[in-house]
């Protein structure tokens, strides 16, 4: 009989060791998951300091485009962000679009009443954003030249122009 407990004992501590054993891994495991979620979920468009960019690019970092005084930057499920930029000796707005939706989408955008319009495809998902180095046709698109204005009546009316002829279509 003392045998027999004295067996039950040893295999009750083994089970024991064993079941520390594969906890300590598991807590390994959560621990290295853990280090590439944070690092997963860092805010994207996190505004920066002054920095320069290939192709003589000075930027200032990534501002909300807000289409109203609520600050709303949001047309369609593609939010809207624009930086100032120098490219090559000219001022410019580069342009960054992320589509949240589960499709493609087309933003479509105009200046004038007298200008061609423009469209940029933005895939399912997908941030895409202009660069003063860039070779692609689609993304050449996300370079803006804003319009010169002599008064800040001109300027708000181009601006009313241009808000109201941002367009967010499902790509087809």
């Amino acid at each position: 009989m003392l045998l027999t407990e004295f067996n039950l004992i040893q295999t009750y501590l083994i089970n024991i060791k064993m079941a520390k054993q594969k906890l300590v891994i598991v807590l390994i495991m959560v621990a290295i998951i853990q280090s590439f979620t944070v690092k997963a979920q860092t805010n994207e468009f996190k505004s920066t300091a002054s920095v320069a960019r290939p192709g003589n690019a000075t930027v200032a970092g990534w501002q909300l485009l807000k289409f109203d005084d609520k600050g709303t930057n949001v047309k369609n499920g593609v939010q809207f962000y624009f930086e100032k930029a120098e490219c090559s000796g000219a001022k410019v707005l580069l342009i960054k679009l992320f589509n949240t939706n589960s499709y493609a989408v087309n933003v479509s955008r105009q200046v004038s009443a007298e200008a061609p319009v423009v469209s940029v495809l933005v895939p399912a998902l997908t941030t895409i954003e202009g660069s003063c180095t860039v070779t692609d046709g689609n993304l050449g698109k996300l370079i803006f030249t804003p319009p010169v204005t002599n008064t800040d009546e001109e300027k708000q009316k181009s601006n009313n122009f241009i808000f109201s002829h941002i367009i967010v279509t499902k790509a087809l």
